[in-house]
């Protein structure tokens, strides 16, 4: 069956058949627009043929761009823009939805398979950065460039599915109070007090919340802004951290706490047409733990089973469609 698409009358340029909008000049293709088959008439005499455009997207309220269109195009068709996300392009009055513009690509329309995460970091790279992580912590002082880079570090070295990179755009300015009261609540318990030695419990998990925050709403793809955000409360938080600590007392039941508070963290984070899911159980945490705890009694193996550890915990997230 011939495909059809819509002409427009203001500049000739043909559009996916579902578009709302003109592609090039924004025109509103419902009250003016020209119907024909793919292939059909050409752009209106004396017109010229469109040049390419850049594009602003604005998701949950935050704006970026601009964008080449075939770029945006592209984000499209592999889903890392989603069609209701608004776009605005010059001499465009209104925000439009990328989807009325573009037509829904086919792509976007299919439901796709569970992709895990990878990561592609060194034994000696991970080993670097948790000492750099830990001893810039006990100084406190500078707890925020170390925390930071030590994201930084961490998130340009995983590969997402249907991503070519990702990083962490945050600063260490952003959030460096946090970093350092994070970095001094180590030290509150050793305070001789029962109020101080019990105020960690609950002010870690509201640092820990906060930072968390910071990172999911500080990523970017391919140099654009994710958008997105953790929906989960403080209170559930701190619930899964106290939860987690009594579990120890089991010896083994800890694990499976810690599977489902993992899928629990990757069920709040929103802002996209795809979801992240922790596939690891209970019982994979559990074997893998006492592993690399055992190894660390002989100490020389610490860096090989360390990276051999982190890099299983990666591969348990992955990309669903939601």
């Amino acid at each position: 069956m011939e495909e059809i698409g819509l002409f427009c009358k203001n500049c000739g340029r043909e559009n996916p058949d579902t578009a709302r909008f003109c592609g090039s000049c924004g025109t509103d293709l419902s009250a003016n627009q020209t119907v024909g088959a793919v292939g059909g008439p050409p752009p209106l005499p004396g017109s010229f043929p469109p040049v390419s455009r850049t594009w602003y997207i604005a998701v949950a309220g935050q704006q970026s761009g601009p964008y080449p269109e075939e770029q945006l195009r592209d984000w499209l068709a592999r889903g890392q823009v989603a069609g209701d996300a608004m776009v605005c392009s010059e001499g465009m009055t209104e925000w439009v939805k990328a989807g009325d513009v573009f037509g829904m690509p086919s792509q976007q329309k299919e439901r796709f398979s569970s992709q895990a995460f990878e990561t592609n970091m060194s034994v000696g790279g991970l080993l670097g950065r948790v000492l750099l992580l830990m001893f810039g912590t006990l100084l406190v002082v500078p707890a925020p460039w170390v925390i930071t880079g030590f994201y930084k570090w961490f998130v340009a070295h995983l590969q997402l599915p249907r991503v070519s990179r990702v990083e962490f755009t945050g600063n260490p300015g952003d959030k460096w109070v946090w970093c350092i009261l994070l970095a001094l609540s180590g030290y509150i318990g050793l305070v001789k007090n029962p109020l101080f030695q019990i105020l960690p419990l609950f002010l870690n998990p509201y640092l820990s919340l906060i930072l968390f925050r910071w990172v999911i709403e500080s990523l970017a793809a391919d140099g654009r802004a994710l958008s997105l955000k953790f929906t989960g409360s403080y209170g559930r938080f701190i619930g899964w951290d106290i939860l987690i600590v009594l579990s120890m007392f089991t010896v083994i039941g800890w694990a499976w706490v810690v599977a489902a508070n993992m899928r629990w963290l990757c069920s709040k984070v929103e802002g996209t047409h795809t979801k992240v899911v922790f596939t690891g159980s209970g019982l994979e945490i559990l074997w893998r733990s006492f592993a690399f705890v055992l190894s660390a009694i002989v100490i020389i193996p610490i860096p090989w089973t360390m990276h051999w550890y982190v890099r299983w915990f990666v591969r348990q997230f992955s990309l669903e469609s939601r």
